[in-house]
């Protein structure tokens, strides 16, 4: 933990390699939903913590935990686990060991609830046989998304951004509306971008498949970038994409299903066993 510029352990590595543990596990949740908890905290609530901040720190922390679960040979499991997804996939982590972990990636900018309610539908019909990480339980992106689309209708009208922005944030137990000054997540922005990119990558990392939900024709950027990823990773990549996929597309994908029903067959089919490539 860091604070007032000095870092702090709570375990020395010594420590650590002595108590052994079976894996380490990172629970996170989005900056401002933090903030508020902070804000209502008898400890902290009379700091006025920036988003910088608090993106800092749990860069901090993360890379913390990830370097400590490397100091094993073999290197121990790490997990990072959003608090949005609720305790059935800290349950499958601590308790259902058994079953292969899975990285749920699928489009995001510009799609609507419906779209998500459609993912969500498909997770729950394979919560039965995987452990399942959904990127987008980590809500920062729709800080970023607001903040993207905000800046560009400012530059395409030549006017500046205006001093405070409106975040909507749809949550398990309804959706959030936030008002945040400006400069605030300008000064966090490139922070937490990089930590999107970074934090989806080491859920990857930890995952045995990733899972393509595409149903969509036009290619996510963000989609392929995890596919790409999930390749050199050495990765097994089964995809649904209704269409006919590009060269590109159908090269980073290890199968690819025109058919939900035959894809949730299919991966119902082989949890718990053993894939050779």
């Amino acid at each position: 933990f860091e604070w007032k510029g000095k870092y702090y352990e709570g375990l020395r590595q010594e420590e650590v390699k002595a108590l052994n543990p079976d894996m380490f596990l990172v629970i996170l949740d989005d900056l401002i939903r933090v903030r508020e908890r902070l804000k209502s905290d008898p400890q902290w609530r009379e700091y006025d913590f920036t988003l910088v901040e608090l993106a800092h720190w749990r860069r901090a922390e993360i890379t913390g935990v990830y370097n400590l679960s490397r100091l094993f040979i073999p290197h121990k499991e790490f997990f990072l686990v959003a608090r949005e997804h609720g305790v059935s996939l800290l349950e499958d982590l601590i308790f259902n060991r058994h079953k292969k972990k899975i990285y749920l990636s699928h489009p995001i900018t510009g799609e609507d609830r419906l779209f998500f309610e459609g993912v969500r539908r498909f997770a729950e019909t394979l919560q039965q046989y995987y452990a399942i990480f959904d990127p987008y339980m980590i809500k920062d992106w729709d800080m970023v998304e607001a903040w993207r689309k905000m800046r560009n209708e400012a530059l395409m009208m030549g006017k500046d951004v205006p001093d405070r922005i409106n975040v909507e944030i749809e949550y398990a137990d309804g959706q959030r509306s936030y008002e945040l000054e400006s400069w605030d997540i300008e000064t966090a922005i490139k922070n937490i971008r990089a930590q999107i990119i970074d934090t989806d990558y080491k859920i990857i990392e930890s995952c045995d498949y990733v899972i393509v939900y595409h149903p969509r024709e036009e290619i996510s950027a963000g989609v392929m970038c995890e596919m790409i990823q999930a390749k050199g990773m050495a990765k097994f990549v089964y995809v649904y994409y209704p269409f006919e996929p590009s060269p590109f597309f159908e090269w980073y994908s290890t199968k690819i299903f025109h058919d939900e029903d035959e894809m949730i067959s299919f991966l119902k089919e082989i949890a718990g066993k053993e894939i050779v490539s």
